[in-house]
Formats: C-alpha cells, structure tokens, sequence
C-alpha cells in the first residue's frame, strides 16, 4: 500500500499546534533530502525533529502528528521527489506474520530433512536386500548355505533400523502429543475480598513534571525579569569612586510584582481547588511570594483570605496593580454565565494584559475557544506556563494534543478486566508522565461511571487492540503499563492475605485464583513460556477452566490461525507480541489446552502427514523383513 503525503500537509498539522515553520526550516528540510533522498521511517521523524523542534515539547508534538500521519503498524521507505513525502508503506504486523511464517518453515524443514535421511537408509537397505534376492531366486534350491546366512543378516540389519527408527519416530509423535501434567491448584471456598487503594506511595498530580517546572520556572523569571532595568549607574559610579573598588547599586523599585491565585468557591469540581492547591505548593517551594482570591460565581466581589475585598469595579487600583500576573480559576459554567453579560465585572476585568482564566473541567477545551474568540485569554492547565513565557502579551499559545494522552490513559486503564478505581488511574497518570488528568471526566467518552470508579468493559475490546499496537514499536509505556498492573496485582494479593480472616477468607479462594490468571494474562504479553504454565494450571481445575477458556479465547498471536483451526469463527481480537512458532511444544499444548484464541486441540494432536506416510513406509518394511526372513529360515530348513 502506497500513501502520498506532501510536506506541505505535514508542515500545516504541524503549525497548527504552535510549531513555527519559516523558510530557512524548509531550506534546510530540502537540502536534508537532496543528499539522503531515501530515509526510513525513524530517519524521517529524526530529521523533522531535529529541524522543526526549539524545545521538547515540540518534539513531540511532531512526534504526534508523525505518528498521525504514519501509522505505527506501518514500516515506510521515504523519499523526496518536487518537494513531496514520498511514503511507500507496507503493515509491519503483515511483515512479522512473514518472518513467522518462514520461522516456521525453517523449523518444519529440519525436522523433514530428519525424516527423508532416515527413510532414505532404510530404502537403501530395502534395495540392497532386493538386490540380493533377485541374484538368489527363492524358488531356487539353495546349494549354498552361507549365501543365506549373508542374505538373513541384512533383513536382520534392515528389520532392527527399522524398529529403531519406528521407535524413535513414535516417541517423538508422543512427546508432541504428550502433556505435562501441572501443578494442583486448590480451591478450599469462594472468597470474600475488596480491592485495597494504591499503597505504592506515589504521589499524584494533576500537572505532569515538565508543565510544573515550567511554571515554576516561568513566574519566577516574571517575577525577577527587571532586575537589570534597575540598576542605577549613577549611584553605582558614585559609590565605586568613593569605596575605590567597584560597587553595584539598583534602584529600589516602587511597586514590587505580585502573583495571585483568584479561585470560584462555587465550583463544584473537586480538580480545581486540587490545582490551586498544586501551584500553590509549586511556589511556596521555590520561595515565590503569591496572594490567593476568592469569588461565588462571578467577579463582581474578589475576596481575600482575610475577607477583604481585593477587587470590584470601584476599588480595583486598591490592591494590585497592572503589572501583577492574575490567574482566575474558575469552571466551564460560571465561564458561560459571566460570557452572558450577566456579570458586568468581565468584561471590565477580562481586558488586563497580565490576567487570564484557568479552566480545567471536562469542558475546557471547547470553552476555551470560545472564550479566546471574543479575545479573553483562557487556559488549560497544561498551558500556563507557556502563557506566562509569552511575556503576557496574548497570542495563541501552543494547544497539545490533549486528547491523545487521554486515549493512551484509556488505553492503560483497560488492562484489568474489573472496575478501575479513581487512584489507579491517577497513579498511572503519573508513572506515564501525562498531562491530562485534569480531563478526568472525559474518561467516560470510554468508560461507565460507577460508585466504585470506571468501567472500561464496552471498549476494552477496541482499548486492548491499540494497547497490542503499542506492543509493536518501541514503547516504554508499553512496559510501564504492564509493570504497574503486575505489582497493582501483587500488591492486591499481599494485603488481603494480611487482613485475611475467618468470616473473610482469602487464601486458596477462589477469588485468589481468578487475581492469579490476571497477574498470568498481564505476564502473558512478556514471558508467554512462564505464564502459560499457570494458566495451564489454572484451567485443570474444574471449576476455572470455563472461566479461564473464556479469558483466553479473545487472544492470539502472531500466524496462530495457520497452525490450529479456530472452534468457531469470532471477531478480531487481541493479539500478543510474540510469534507461535518461537513458542515450546510444551507452551503451545499447554496454551491450546487452556483455550488459547478459541482453538480447537483436535487438529494439534493429529498426527501430520509426512508422518503418517513415514510411520506407514516403517511399519510394511518391518512387516515384509519379518515375512522375508521367516521364509528364509523356512527353506533352508527344507
């Protein structure tokens, strides 16, 4: 498949999320592709990086929309023709289903070219004795004895290898059919369990390392950005002549820059004061003095934390003066009841060059572009930091791709075939280092809302699917995710045997069993050999092994449906990183025993037919040097 994209195309995504594109950027892109006209498709994302990118966050903006543009699945060879992306792209998932099948090929060979060399010294044997017995007519009357005895020893060469090798053969089609029985697993009770909270000790946040070092780093120099501006030379020459050494001297200014944090007491949303909070936190540790402010819904009144009020239309110049950077955080609904009219005080207020509204609910997005329509200046959260090194003057800041974290939270999140409780995700919000949890609502464009978190059971179909892509590039948040499930797991397990208890039991339940095959299925998609031998396990317990088929029908893995014939035809499910033909004899039994992709053992344990054939071939000729040495014996007897 052939996919044309022109530079062009690619340069405007790529604008349209802040990244500023000139001349001497294409120049530089094009002289790139005149000395290397064929790249690969890592070689190209290189090259855009490196050209296009001032800092690491558009790295990977570009990053985003190269893997828009490109899908991961796809292994491209580029090329540069008349200022065009030339992409001649092939699935990488079709490529590995090759590499497998050759893999297999390779493997079956060996074990023929096995085959052909002991049936071709037996049909040497078979010829050789022939031989003997057409010079030596058996209706003939035997004058010589000794000439029997030769012939007699070579139907008994070639009756003992042929026993060896229908023996050897036979043994090999029994341990391939052979299975090791597993160990017992015991269910003593049912079990009664709750899922504990995240005990890991990680604390959570709403904005990712990179957004708060931004900030802090941002108002800092806001703060501090006129120190220069103030050094007085006068005072400076004048001290330096009187103490003879040189002295420095500034003005001392006359207003000295504030931050406030103004915050709706009427919100109803929990993120909000969490992010308030955050900031504040963020600054008193890096020794920033700030000021908070408080409202009910509209700006008529802002309050102080002393009850005075800090703003209104009449004493506005009291308390703060222009220069002062105001962040307002508030949600999308008071947003849209001020944008009304119904609050005279926004539009007033609205206008200052160094304020700017803070909107953080499932909303946000959309407010904020309505908002910025009418030339208020409105924020995510992820975005402050690159407002406030705008030098406060607005313009449009960079707006990430806020919904691909969400979509990769999601998919995380659809691991665990349970509910998923609100500090798991938060906790793997910030093992993955997003920037979106504070969309959390959102969350429920793929998941059900419950009292106990979120439900990811309709979607996690489609989730898992994305997840195995992710599988397929190198990706450490394909390891992170599954490293956090494991030990969530583990973790899981430890603590209910610690509060276990006779009217609640939790050892040999079978509740602990079932935590078991999820710690096997998440360990499946790293060590397939280890876990196939505990979901093996699992399934020789009768009352597990229609769970676990159900569990392991919706997996596969690579060229698997060319190996064993499917029960029943099913959709598209979710497919592992690994090949079947790198797998054990063993792991594969064990994996067809346990219901593995809905395959059907019939077809694994039958015999192939190079075999049949061979084991046929073995049997006559064993048969015939045995009725062929019978008659010898026979007629020399008579």
């Amino acid at each position: 498949m052939q996919y044309n994209i022109s530079l062009e195309v690619f340069l405007e995504h790529v604008r349209l999320r802040g990244v500023y594109v000139g001349l001497s950027e294409v120049r530089k892109m094009q002289a790139i592709f005149s000395r290397m006209p064929h790249l690969s498709r890592i070689d190209l994302l290189s090259v855009l990086q490196s050209v296009l990118a001032k800092n690491e966050f558009q790295f990977d903006i570009i990053k985003n929309v190269f893997d828009q543009l490109i899908p991961y699945e796809m292994n491209a060879s580029v090329s540069m023709y008349d200022n065009q992306i030339i992409i001649d792209a092939s699935s990488t998932l079709g490529q590995e289903v090759k590499t497998h099948h050759m893999d297999l090929k390779q493997k079956k060979s060996k074990d023929k070219s096995l085959y052909i060399l002991v049936f071709l010294t037996v049909v040497f044997f078979v010829i050789f004795s022939g031989w003997g017995m057409f010079e030596n007519n058996i209706v003939q009357p035997v004058n010589n004895v000794s000439n029997f005895d030769t012939e007699n020893n070579i139907d008994f060469i070639l009756l003992v290898l042929s026993l060896i090798c229908l023996v050897v053969l036979s043994l090999k089609i029994y341990k391939n059919i052979n299975i090791e029985p597993a160990m017992l697993v015991k269910i003593n009770h049912h079990g009664k369990s709750f899922i504990p909270p995240v005990t890991n000790g990680l604390k959570t946040y709403l904005l990712d390392a990179t957004s708060r070092k931004k900030i802090e780093w941002e108002i800092e120099c806001y703060i501090n950005n006129d120190l220069s501006a103030s050094l007085s030379m006068d005072e400076t020459v004048r001290l330096s002549a009187i103490k003879g050494m040189p002295a420095i001297c500034f003005n001392h200014p006359t207003h000295q820059k504030k931050l406030w944090l103004w915050q709706d007491q009427f919100s109803q949303n929990s993120n909000l004061f969490n992010l308030v909070d955050e900031i504040s936190i963020l600054l008193k540790n890096m020794n920033i003095h700030f000021d908070r402010g408080y409202f009910r819904g509209g700006l008529s009144f802002v309050n102080n934390q002393r009850g005075e009020v800090i703003w209104s239309l009449s004493a506005r110049q009291q308390h703060f003066n222009d220069s002062d950077l105001i962040l307002v955080f508030c949600d999308s609904d008071s947003l849209l009841w001020m944008r009304s009219g119904r609050d005279a005080a926004f539009q007033a207020i609205s206008k200052m060059d160094n304020l700017a509204f803070v909107n953080c609910d499932s909303h946000g997005l959309d407010i904020c572009k309505l908002i910025a329509d009418d030339g208020v200046r409105c924020l995510l959260p992820n975005q402050i930091g690159d407002w406030i090194a705008g030098k406060i003057h607005y313009a449009k800041v960079n707006n990430l791709n806020i919904f691909d974290d969400l979509h990769r939270l999601a998919v995380a999140c659809s691991l665990p075939e349970r509910q998923v409780m609100e500090d798991e995700i938060r906790a793997l919000h910030e093992i993955l280092k997003l920037n979106c949890i504070w969309f959390y609502d959102e969350l429920q464009r793929y998941a059900e809302k419950t009292s106990f978190g979120l439900d990811f059971e309709k979607s996690r179909m489609s989730l898992m699917q994305d997840f195995s892509k992710m599988a397929l590039i190198d990706n450490n948040d394909f390891y992170k995710i599954l490293d956090f499930w494991i030990k969530r797991n583990v973790d899981i397990n430890v603590q209910l045997l610690k509060q276990e208890t006779p009217h609640r039991p939790w050892s040999d339940s079978r509740r602990q069993k079932l935590l078991e095959l999820d710690i096997a299925l998440l360990e499946m998609w790293i060590d397939p050999e280890k876990a196939a031998k505990k979901i093996y396990a699992l399934w020789c317990n009768s009352d597990l092994s229609e769970v676990v088929e159900s569990r392991m029908q919706p997996y596969s893995c690579q060229v698997v449906s060319s190996i064993v014939p499917a029960k029943n035809e099913k959709p598209l499910g979710i497919e592992l990183p690994f090949s079947w033909a790198d797998l054990s004899i063993e792991t594969q039994k064990q994996l067809v025993s346990s219901g593995f992709s809905g395959m059907s053992d019939d077809g694994f344990w039958s015999i192939d037919k190079a075999s049949q054939i061979i084991l046929g071939i073995l049997f006559g000729i064993v048969i015939i040097s045995i009725i062929h040495i019978f008659i010898r014996v026979f007629l020399i007897e008579s």
